[in-house]
């Protein structure tokens, strides 16, 4: 047996200096664009140029947030955004050689759980969250009709927690969000601009994290975090069929809650990509598949809580911003290789670990996971040896980073 090391991620360290918030998108010439709340409380702007990373801060923002800002690019190019401003309030923007900041909400602690989109018509529509206690809030959606920003706040129930928007032909609003931060339903709402249909795809025990995309049909795909006390699942829904039909994507339990931060993005095939947070394991991992029928891998090792997810595609390939946890760094994850300028400070599996008679050795708290992000085995003590039963791709996680490694028999 010998092991080959094969990575089909590049990462690269894009903001060094701390982050809390990630939006990411590609623009017209195949680059990626990260729109951030930096760790001194600005919003701030790196993009690909095609050598390296540059950057700008755009603005003041909150010194406190539960989500990223929200970030897409029209059909002249432009960059859109939405975002919580540092007077806790909504404020969306664009950049047309010179940004154009504005405020769309004046109520206090509006803003947060933002997603933008543009109609038809190319006005921006905004869904968010307004605050009114630390479990509680209710949803709000502005758009922009003739240079007027116009509001909505649905009172019937709370909700507005982790809300996803998308918007039709006919120019309604397609929304989902939770009713509580954690165990509360999943919500798909509809809003004609006068009414709203509500529809629950999920009853109780959904934990907040959520994501929305349409098919080519205009469908609803719906990713969604659930935990009922014994399994604490990365799930999917959809309506394809007329009726709400519920999938698992990755199982998880207690210790191993699968689905935190989950964002998801579809391609060109009608092929679902989910980037998601592993909590407990510190596990940046990435699903793609529909319906019944997913695959999952680990990505990277990201620590147990803060992750600040965003997924992008283009073309074949993948782009996933996120927050290392361990050290507020902002990575990028793309299976694209730009310039083959990959950050020298990702760790390979060091050569004083080796392999004989099919067995490795691997450091003191490290743990094996298999393609699927399976745990094989965990090491809490000393260094050790373990056997590697069959063929296969595995990852070896240690503190501070994940590793592939191929095993051929």
């Amino acid at each position: 047996m010998f092991i080959i090391l094969l990575f089909s991620w590049f990462y690269y360290c894009v903001d060094s200096n701390g982050v809390a918030g990630t939006a990411i998108a590609i623009d017209q010439n195949h680059r990626p664009h990260i729109v951030y709340y930096s760790i001194n409380d600005q919003l701030a702007h790196t993009w690909w140029n095609g050598n390296n990373w540059q950057y700008e801060n755009i603005t003041p923002v909150a010194s406190y947030h539960n989500c990223g800002p929200s970030l897409l690019f029209d059909n002249l190019d432009r960059i859109h955004i939405a975002f919580y401003n540092n007077n806790e309030r909504l404020n969306y923007g664009y950049y047309d050689g010179t940004w154009h900041i504005e405020p769309v909400d004046t109520i206090y602690r509006t803003g947060d759980y933002c997603d933008l989109k543009l109609d038809a018509n190319g006005n921006p529509c905004i869904a968010y969250y307004r605050y009114l206690g630390m479990f509680s809030g209710y949803l709000r959606y502005a758009r922009k009709i003739s240079g007027q920003w116009q509001i909505v706040e649905l009172t019937n129930e709370y909700g507005g927690f982790h809300t996803n928007l998308e918007i039709d032909t006919q120019n309604c609003a397609h929304i989902t969000d939770c009713t509580s931060w954690s165990g509360g339903d999943l919500r798909y709402l509809i809003y004609d601009g006068q009414n709203w249909q509500i529809e629950k795809p999920v009853l109780t025990n959904v934990g907040g994290y959520n994501s929305l995309v349409f098919d080519n049909q205009n469908r609803p795909q719906i990713s969604f975090y659930w935990a009922d006390g014994t399994n604490y699942d990365l799930k999917f829904t959809n309506k394809n069929s007329g009726t709400w039909q519920v999938y698992l994507v990755d199982h998880g339990l207690q210790l191993f809650k699968r689905g935190w931060d989950n964002h998801m993005a579809i391609d060109n095939n009608q092929n679902l990509h989910i980037a998601y947070h592993c909590h407990n394991e510190d596990l940046l991992k990435y699903a793609q598949g529909s319906g019944s029928s997913w695959n999952t891998q680990v990505v990277d090792s990201i620590g147990g809580y803060d992750s600040y997810i965003s997924i992008a595609l283009d073309g074949g390939d993948v782009f996933i911003s996120y927050h290392n946890e361990y050290t507020t760094k902002l990575w990028l994850a793309t299976t694209r290789d730009l310039l083959k300028i990959e950050e020298n400070d990702r760790k390979l599996i060091p050569t004083f670990y080796p392999v004989t008679s099919g067995f490795i050795r691997i450091p003191q708290k490290a743990s094996i996971y298999d393609a699927s992000g399976r745990l094989l085995m965990k090491n809490d003590a000393t260094e050790t040896t373990v056997r590697i039963p069959k063929s296969g791709v595995y990852f070896l996680k240690t503190e501070k980073s994940v590793n592939k490694f191929v095993v051929i028999k």
